[in-house]
């Protein structure tokens, strides 16, 4: 069982101490942000019952109605499980919530596993430059319409 969350200050060491795979500069980048998040910013933090490290993600609100997927990050050893597609519901019902239209994303071409991850959700690729792909997803779907009948 895991639990996403709004990430906190309490949070902070184990979300540092669970990027293993993390070079020293990602994480002092990562670091500064968490030190000054934005009023537009927002990381979510992932948890198993033990309260252990699962993964993040950080989102940032755009021009009105869409936000970017910065981050979604699941530690390797607990990708395939599904955590990241618990993640990625858990922002996509965020931002239902606050009535975003749709989501962006950008992801070296070449990291196959997550241009998988992010088509197999329903991203779609919007332009590739630079070995770097743009994707978009709309979340219109997830409104709900209602019908007379």
């Amino acid at each position: 069982m895991i639990r996403v969350t709004s990430y906190t200050e309490d949070y902070k060491q184990k979300l540092l101490n669970g990027l293993t795979d993390f070079s020293y500069e990602q994480k002092l980048e990562l670091c500064k942000n968490l030190e000054n998040i934005g009023e537009n910013e927002e990381f979510l933090i992932c948890l198993d019952q033990d309260e252990n490290f699962v993964g993040f993600s950080k989102t940032t609100s755009l021009t009105k109605g869409f936000i970017n997927l910065d981050y979604i990050y699941v530690i390797p050893s607990l990708r395939r499980d599904k955590n990241g597609s618990v993640i990625l519901v858990a922002v996509m019902n965020r931002a239902v919530n606050r009535l975003v239209l749709g989501m962006f994303a950008k992801c070296e071409s070449s990291n196959q596993s997550a241009m998988a991850f992010l088509k197999a959700r329903g991203f779609i690729v919007s332009e590739e430059q630079n070995g770097v792909s743009s994707l978009m997803k709309s979340l219109m779907h997830m409104y709900k319409t209602h019908h007379d009948h």
